[in-house]
This record gives structure tokens, sequence and C-alpha cells, in this order.
């Protein structure tokens, strides 16, 4: 799980600061124009380099909808809304949140942006990690809290009215500490909804890709409302607010179960002076005294 979605770890490490850049220098149209070549470079490699892979029978929309009402999955669905939707509560609006904190733009906004993305990097391949030590519901919750932190680490910012270097150093801190515990869950995440169904990953990780959207126009929603009417200090403080939700789910989800005790039935004890001595001796003539 870590190895696949290294990939997208990676694209966040470059394409964001380089597409920031590319932007801020050329202007917005020049980086759609760039991931669109790229897109169709990776469309002609996938043709070429991809071998042909047998299709597994399509799922109808009842069998989807049973997948997500199977134990554990829709808790685990919410859990993947809460995480992603905290994160993009302030990625979306990163660049006014940096500026105000740090006068954080331009050209400086990109090497900001490349430490969030191999700090993303280092926390996936942690995360492929934990999966593989650990049962993964004890690790989605220190990505969450540790996310958390980060998060409120915005608001703290603000709240103190810290700027400036200070402000420019902390918030480099806060994006690597972001990077390294909120990529971390991604692998963590998948893992543990693969274990749940395993014999329908693929529904169950496209049920996961339909919360990480959701959680991500939740998060824009959230931060748009926060920054109209608190500014990047209400910002702040919503992100840390929702990814709290998100860590007592996960602390939810990886409470253990106590298992039911069954107590047998008791049934009152038949003994032969209840329902008659039916025993006899094998004697000719003789009838079984009852």
């Amino acid at each position: 799980m870590a190895t696949v979605a290294a990939g997208i770890s990676l694209a966040t490490a470059l394409g964001v600061p380089l597409g920031t850049l590319a932007g801020g220098a050329l202007g917005w149209r020049a980086a759609f124009v760039a991931v669109a070549a790229l897109g169709t470079v990776a469309t002609v490699g996938l043709v070429i380099l991809l071998r042909p892979i047998p299709a597994s029978p399509a799922a109808d929309l009842r069998a989807r909808l049973a997948i997500a009402r199977a134990p554990g999955v829709p808790t685990g669905l919410a859990l993947t809304v809460l995480w992603i939707a905290g994160a993009f509560t302030v990625l979306i609006y990163i660049n006014p949140v940096l500026d105000g904190l740090g006068g954080i733009q331009g050209p400086a906004l990109s090497i900001w942006l490349l430490v969030f993305g191999v700090a993303a990097v280092a926390g996936n391949t942690l995360g492929g990690r934990a999966v593989d030590r650990y049962h993964a519901t004890r690790p989605a919750v220190i990505s969450t809290a540790g996310l958390a932190v980060a998060l409120a680490g915005f608001g703290a910012l603000a709240s103190l009215g810290v700027g400036g270097t200070a402000g420019a150093a902390a918030c480099a801190v806060i994006l690597a500490v972001w990077g390294v515990f909120g990529w971390s869950f991604l692998p963590i995440q998948q893992a543990r909804l693969v274990d749940l169904t395993p014999e329908h990953a693929g529904i169950v990780l496209s049920l996961n890709a339909s919360a990480t959207h959701l959680g991500i126009s939740l998060g824009g929603l959230a931060g748009s409302v926060a920054l109209s009417s608190g500014g990047i200090t209400a910002v702040g403080w919503a992100a840390a607010a929702i990814e709290l939700c998100a860590v007592l789910a996960a602390s939810a989800i990886a409470r253990p179960r106590r298992p039911r005790t069954h107590h047998p039935a008791v049934h009152p004890t038949t003994t032969a002076a209840d329902q008659g001595d039916t025993r006899f001796h094998a004697h000719d003539g003789d009838a079984p005294r009852v």
C-alpha cells in the first residue's frame, strides 16, 4: 500500500512546489498546461509499459452498498472523511496562511511547500512500515493526533501574533510535522480497510477514494467559512477541531471490543427419580418396571 501511495507523495513533494513556482512566474495557465502535458506523457507511458490485466467482474450499485455497510467499513470511511477534511481546511488556503504568518510568498512559497512534500514522502514510508509491524488501528490514532497538533500550530501562531522570521521558521516546522503525520495515515487506512474486506479490496478502496474527495470538498467549505469569518486564525483552529474529531474516531475504532459472554441456558437436571426408573432386570417374563 505504501509503495502505491508513494506516487502521490512524490507528486506532492515535486509537483506542488514546481506548480506553484511555474504559476507564480508564468501565470496559472502555464501551470495547467504543464499538468496536461505531464498527464499526456503518463497516459502514453501506461499504454506502452503496462501489461494487460484481466478485468474483475464489475460490481453493481447494490454490491457496492453492501460492502459499504460491512462491519467496520462505515466508521472507517467516516474517519477518512474527517482526516482529509481537517487537512484540506488549511491546505486549500495555504497561500494566505503562510503569507499571513511568515510573509511567505512568491518563490519562497515553493521552498516551504517542498519541505511539506519531502516530509510527506517520509511519512508515507513510515506509515507503510508501521502497518507491517503493528495493527493498523493504533498507528491511525498516532497519525491523526500528530496531524491535529500540527494544524493547531497554525491557529496558535496566529493567536499569539507570531510573524516575520520566527513565524516563517515555525511554519516550516509545522509543515514538516504535518507532512510526516498526515501522509502516514494514507497507507495505514488503506491497509485497515482491505483487512476488513480482503475479498473486495478494489471496491472498498474505491469507496475510500470517494470518501477522500468528499472530505476534500468539506474541508474546502470549512476553510472558506473560517477564513471569511475569522481570518487565518480561525482557519487553523477549525482545521484542528475537525482533526480532533478524527482522533476521537480513530481512538474509538482502536478500542478493543470485549467479547460477549454467552451463558449457556441452565436446564434442570433430570434424575431417575423424576422420570421413574426404567431400568429392569433381564429375566424371562419380567416387564419393565415403570
